[in-house]
C-alpha cells in the first residue's frame, strides 16, 4: 500500500509550562452518553454488523457503477465496428439489452464474490501447498465464473458486428454446420478472460491502494476510463498472438464443445482450414478488440472497487448506537474498517480547523473524565504494541533459524560426546588390564537410537528440501511472516503514529484541561519501542528494501520529531525513564535521519 506523504503544520507556540494549563473562566464540559451510567445501552447494537454495513453501503454504488461502466465499454467498441448504433434509439435499446442479459447476472455474482473478500480477515500461510489447499474450492468456483463471463461477453460482442460473423451457424452443402469465425471470437472471449484471471488475481481486489490525494469520484471515473482504455489495446496485442497459437492445438476441441450445445453436425474442417481461419484479418482484429475490451473490463472494476472502498469515512468520536473511531480501531477482523479508522484519525489530525478534535478535549458529565481520549489512546496503544510484538516474536524466530543453519547441530555434539566417553572408558580400562565382565557403568540409555533417528529424519527433511520444487510448494520463506504483517498493517500503523502526534501536537494550543499530556509519557515509550523492533527488522537482508518497512520508519520518524521538538523542553516534567531521554537525544539534536 501507498503511504500518503503528507506532512503537519509545525505548531511553534510554546505556552509556559504545557504540563499545567489554567482551566478557562467558564469550562465547557461535554458530555459522553457512552460513559454516562444513567443512559441505558443496547445490547443488540453491534459493532462488526455496522462495519458490515459501512463496507456494504459502498459495494451498492461498485456494483451499480462498473454495470453502468460496462455498457459505455460496448457503446465506445462496438460504434467503430457498426455505426448504426451512433443512432440514440439504439444506445437506449441496448442498455435494456445488457441490463438484462446473463452477462449482467454473471458479472454481479462474480463482483459479489471478489467485494466479499474485503470483508474476510487475510489468513498468513507459510507454504504454498497450504495456500492452494484452502482456497482451492474459491479459485474453481471464480475459475468457472470468469469462463462465464468471458463467453457471455463474447457472445455480446458479436451481435454488434456484421451478420456472418454473429451468427453460430451457416449453410454448407445443403446442412447446418457450425460459424467457425463464431466460434474463434467465443473461444477468445473465454481464453482471454481466463488468462486475465490468471494473470492478475482476483485476490488483487484485497490489495487496496489508498490515493496520497482525494478527489472527486467523477474525476476519479473520467481518468481511470480513457488510462485503462489506452493502456488496454497496448497490452492486448501480445495476448492475442498468444490466444492464436493457443487456437491452432485446442481451438478443435472447443468447437466440439459448441457443435454439442447446439447440436450440429460435424463440418468439413480440418486441420489446415484451422489455419485458413487465421488468415482472415478482419476475425483476428476484432479478437484484439475483444481482447482490449475484456482487459477493459477488469481494470475498471478494479479502480472502481478500489475508488469506492478507499474513500474516507467520519466515524463518531462518541455515541451509544453508532460506530465511533475508537471501536472501529479495534475491530481489525474486518480490514478495510480498520484502514477507514486508521485513515480518520490522520485526517482528523491533519485538518487544522477540525471540529472533531475538540470533542477529544472534552470531559464527561458526570465525573469530568476524559474518556473519548481515554479510548482512543488506549486502543492506539494496543494497535502500536501488538505491532510491535508481533515483528519482535518473528524477527527472533528468523535470526533462530539463521542460527541453526550456520552453528553444528546439537545432535551431533552429543553423539559425539557420547562416543568419546566411550572410548575413553574402554582405552583406560585397557591400561590397567580391567575387563568388564558386568554391564558396563556407562549407563545405557536408548537416547543415541532416538537421537539416530531423529537425525535421520532431520537429514531426509534437508533432502527433500533441496528440490526446488519441493522447496517451492512445500518450504516457507524465511521472512514470509515478516512481509505478512508487514504488508497488512504497515499503512494502518503509519496513519496511527502520524495522527496521534499531530494531536498531541496540537494539544499545545488546544487542550485547555491538560488531558493529552498525561499521555505522552506511554506514547513516546510505544513509539521508541516500535523504533527499535523496526531497526532490528532492518538489519534482515531480505526485508531491509521493504517499501512498507521505509514507510512505517519515515513516519514515525516524523512523528517523533513532531511531538519532540514541542516537547523536549518539558521532559523533566513528564519523568521519562532515562533510557527514553536517552533514545530521544538524537532527535532532540535533530541528528536521527
Amino acid at each position: 500500500m501507498q503511504s500518503p506523504n503528507v506532512s503537519f503544520a509545525n505548531s511553534t507556540q510554546i505556552f509556559s509550562s504545557p504540563i499545567q494549563h489554567q482551566m478557562p473562566t467558564s469550562p465547557i464540559l461535554l458530555q459522553n452518553p457512552s460513559i454516562n451510567s444513567n443512559s441505558p445501552v443496547q445490547k443488540s447494537f453491534s459493532y462488526e454488523s455496522e462495519c458490515k454495513k459501512i463496507c456494504l453501503n459502498r459495494f451498492k454504488y461498485v456494483l451499480f457503477i462498473t454495470a453502468t461502466m460496462q455498457y459505455l465499454l460496448f457503446m465506445i467498441f462496438s460504434i467503430p465496428l457498426n455505426l448504426k448504433y451512433l443512432h440514440p434509439i439504439e444506445w437506449f435499446k441496448e442498455f435494456f439489452v445488457i441490463l438484462i442479459s446473463p452477462l449482467t447476472i454473471i458479472s454481479v455474482i462474480h463482483g459479489i464474490s471478489c467485494l466479499n473478500l474485503l470483508l474476510k480477515e487475510k489468513i498468513y500461510y507459510p507454504t504454498r501447498i497450504s495456500r492452494f489447499i484452502k482456497s482451492f474450492t474459491y479459485e474453481v468456483l471464480m475459475t468457472l465464473l470468469n469462463f462465464l463471463i468471458g463467453l457471455f461477453t463474447a457472445r455480446m460482442f458479436v451481435r454488434y458486428l456484421d451478420d456472418y460473423y454473429k451468427s453460430p451457424t451457416i449453410k454448407n452443402e445443403d446442412k447446418i454446420v457450425l460459424n467457425e469465425c463464431y466460434s474463434f471470437l467465443l473461444f477468445c472471449g473465454v481464453f482471454m478472460r481466463l488468462y486475465y484471471h490468471f494473470k492478475y488475481r482476483d485476490h488483487d481486489f484485497e490489495e487496496l491502494t489508498f490515493p496520497t490525494v482525494n478527489q472527486s469520484k467523477f474525476s476519479q471515473i473520467k481518468q481511470e476510463f480513457f488510462t485503462s482504455i489506452k493502456s488496454s489495446f497496448a497490452k492486448s496485442l501480445m495476448p492475442t498472438f498468444h490466444f492464436i497459437g493457443f487456437y491452432i492445438f485446442f481451438g478443435s476441441g472447443f468447437s466440439y464443445f459448441l457443435r454439442k450445445i447446439y447440436m450440429l453436425n460435424a463440418s468439413n474442417a480440418s486441420f489446415w482450414s484451422t489455419f485458413a481461419i487465421l488468415f482472415n484479418i478482419r476475425l483476428l482484429f476484432y479478437s484484439y478488440i475483444l481482447a482490449a475490451f475484456i482487459l477493459s473490463n477488469i481494470k475498471i472494476m478494479k479502480k472502481i472497487v478500489n475508488m469506492f472502498a478507499t474513500q474516507p469515512h467520519q466515524f463518531s468520536i462518541a455515541g451509544t448506537n453508532t460506530l465511533i473511531l475508537s471501536k472501529a480501531l479495534e475491530l481489525n477482523k474486518i480490514k478495510i474498517t480498520l484502514h477507514l479508522a486508521a485513515q480518520d484519525l490522520f485526517l482528523l489530525a491533519d485538518n487544522a480547523n477540525d471540529s472533531r478534535r475538540k470533542e477529544f478535549y472534552s470531559l464527561s458529565i458526570p465525573g469530568g473524565h476524559p474518556h473519548n481520549w481515554k479510548q482512543l489512546v488506549q486502543q492506539i496503544l494496543i494497535l502500536i504494541d501488538t505491532f510491535s510484538s508481533d515483528l519482535k516474536a518473528n524477527i527472533e524466530y528468523v535470526a533462530k533459524n539463521r542460527n541453526n543453519n550456520t552453528s553444528p547441530n546439537n545432535l551431533n555434539i552429543a553423539m559425539s560426546r557420547f562416543y568419546e566417553q566411550k572410548r575413553m572408558i574402554r582405552e583406560t580400562n585397557e591400561i590397567n588390564g580391567i575387563r568388564s565382565f558386568v554391564t558396563s557403568p556407562l549407563k545405557v540409555t536408548n537416547e543415541p537410537t532416538v537421537e539416530k533417528r531423529s537425525q535421520f529424519l532431520m537429514n531426509v527433511k534437508q533432502k527433500l528440501m533441496s528440490n526446488h520444487l519441493i522447496a517451492y510448494l512445500f518450504g516457507e520463506e524465511e521472512s514470509g511472516k515478516l512481509n505478512f504483517i508487514l504488508s497488512q498493517n504497515s499503512q494502518v500503523i503509519i496513519w496511527v503514529v502520524q495522527g496521534v502526534s499531530a494531536i498531541v501536537a496540537r494539544s499545545v494550543k488546544e487542550d485547555n484541561f491538560g488531558i493529552i499530556q498525561h499521555d505522552i509519557k506511554a506514547i513516546l515509550k510505544s513509539f521508541i519501542k516500535l523504533k527499535s523492533v523496526l531497526d532490528k527488522a532492518g538489519a534482515i537482508n531480505t526485508i531491509a528494501k521493504d517499501r512498507n518497512l521505509y514507510a512505517v520508519k519515515a513516519a514515525l520518524r516524523r512523528s517523533l520529531y513532531r511531538i519532540v521538538t514541542e516537547f523536549s523542553s518539558f521532559f523533566d516534567d513528564m519523568m521519562l525513564d532515562p533510557e527514553d531521554i536517552r533514545a530521544l537525544q538524537t532527535f532532540v539534536s535533530f541528528k536521527e535521519l
